[in-house]
């Protein structure tokens, strides 16, 4: 019987410290986690309450693009309150530049200046990112007549989606301001989407 008592203790020994590990992380390395993981959610929270534009364009030389918003209605004139000003470099490929609202403001509507050189010619611009809550619109450059309104200091060319910008009577602002269209899938793809 004291074999069998030995032999059981034994084995039970064995079986304790084979199976018993001792634990990978402690307590506070999982607090520390648990409090890097809510902090990088609150940040990707916040980041996506921010509207986003984002354009891919090329031009040669370095320049200023701009993007103006409202946020009452359709009869509110674009302000230099509310403008986000950036400036561009020249490249042989295309960039990105990402023009961020102030948190939680939804547009109404929007306009691009492409530009503040006079000199400047062609300007290419591949596609046109609107984001907002996670969700994207996203604008490639055969679709930009439909989605915004050009004005007559830029020429487009849909096919190769590039813009010839020019002077008229010694004035100078190639803008696009955002369609009656944009406008609506704003409302029913970004805004309307977060309620």
């Amino acid at each position: 019987m004291r074999k069998f008592e030995l032999t059981m203790g034994l084995l039970v020994f064995l079986v304790l410290t084979t199976t018993c590990k001792p634990k990978n992380k402690s307590e506070s390395e999982k607090l520390n986690i648990k409090n890097e993981k809510a902090i990088d959610n609150k940040e990707k929270e916040l980041k996506n309450k921010v509207f986003e534009v984002e354009v891919l364009y090329k031009i040669s030389k370095d320049d200023t693009f701009q993007v103006f918003y409202t946020s009452l209605n359709e009869t509110e004139n674009f302000s230099s309150n509310y403008t986000i000003k950036k400036k561009v470099l020249a490249s042989n490929d295309f960039t990105s530049i990402k023009f961020q609202l102030p948190e939680n403001v939804l547009p109404y509507k929007i306009r691009i200046d492409l530009g503040e050189k006079k000199e400047q010619g062609s300007i290419a611009i591949q596609g046109i990112k609107l984001r907002y809550s996670g969700n994207e619109i996203n604008i490639q450059k055969e679709l930009i007549p439909q989605f915004f309104l050009i004005n007559e200091f830029l020429k487009y060319n849909h096919k190769t989606g590039i813009f010839k910008s020019s002077v008229i009577n010694k004035s100078y602002d190639p803008f696009m301001i955002s369609s009656a269209l944009l406008n609506k899938k704003i409302d029913i793809e970004l805004k309307l989407s977060v309620l």
